[in-house]
């Protein structure tokens, strides 16, 4: 008897599995020609998994798309804090430079202030000005109004009350100048003193 070498069949060895393939294709094709579903069967398996293979992907896209908006407004976000920090540090500059510059423009406008008479019994005689509107020059009385009405308009909006005495000190005839938040008290050269108040 011829014993064949391992890893290399023998023609029966080649014989039996052709006989075994022969018998599986005809078990397939018994199988799909008893069943005329199978292939039906198969195409829709077929179907559902490029469908849910599409719908996985279009998960990931969708979830790659969410996660780059929420990096892009996390992005802004940190764009527009960091612009309202330099904002606000370049507000508090100038609020300081402002102040240093009302500091210094008051001390210039009471060294020009008149002497006072301590011996005097009203306001007026005391820091010698007029103790009537009616003895105040009608031109003087009327560009006190107009200051009066600017001044308001400026506390409307919401200047500060640095902005509002800093705009004062540049306007002409000014004489004296007293402000606090929601009241600003100004008098004229040869006018009297005349109070704004807020009303907001």
């Amino acid at each position: 008897m011829r014993v064949s070498k391992p890893g290399n069949p023998g023609h029966q060895g080649i014989i039996q599995a052709a006989i075994y393939m022969s018998m599986l294709a005809g078990i397939l094709a018994c199988t799909l020609a008893c069943d005329p579903g199978a292939e039906e069967r198969a195409r829709a398996i077929r179907e559902v998994v490029i469908a849910a293979t599409e719908e996985r992907a279009a998960e990931a896209v969708e979830a790659a798309e969410s996660e780059a908006r929420t990096t892009l407004a996390r992005t802004e976000a940190l764009q527009n804090a960091q612009e309202s920090i330099v904002h606000a540090m370049a507000e508090g500059r100038e609020a300081m430079a402002r102040r240093k510059r009302v500091e210094e423009g008051m001390q210039r406008l009471m060294a020009k202030q008149p002497e006072s008479d301590p011996s005097a019994d009203t306001m007026c005689e005391k820091f010698k000005f007029p103790c009537s509107w009616t003895d105040v020059p009608r031109e003087i009385y009327s560009r006190t109004l107009t200051i009066g009405h600017e001044i308001a308009a400026r506390m409307k909006r919401g200047d500060s009350v640095d902005a509002i005495v800093e705009w004062l000190l540049d306007v002409e005839g000014i004489q004296y100048i007293n402000a606090e938040p929601g009241r600003v008290l100004i008098q004229l050269e040869g006018g009297m003193p005349m109070p704004v108040i807020s009303t907001h």
